[in-house]
């Protein structure tokens, strides 16, 4: 389900070795409905628009969540990437 009108929240910090650490994960408080998928396979998402999950089923949810260095902090350069079979490349 994604989310339009979200307002965004102070954002969570993970406690690592007992060591409080920041992340760039955002919270939002959500807002109206604008988009809902069903989906049975895996996704690659977009995460800093306002979402949420709803697991309806009896099987465990299982997330990979990736990061990547500044340069390609850019959803749609990431998408080009992976788009054009670029994304793993090695050189």
């Amino acid at each position: 389900m994604f989310y339009k009108d979200a307002i965004e929240v102070e954002s969570p910090n993970v406690v690592l070795n007992d060591t409080i650490k920041k992340t760039k994960a955002k919270k939002f408080i959500k807002g109206k409905p604008s988009d809902k998928i069903f989906l049975k396979n895996a996704l690659c998402l977009n995460t800093s628009v306002p979402h949420g999950v709803i697991n309806d089923s009896t099987n465990d949810r299982i997330i990979l969540s990736i990061s990547f260095k500044e340069q390609f902090d850019n959803f749609e350069k990431i998408k080009k990437l992976y788009d054009t079979g670029n994304l793993t490349r090695t050189k």
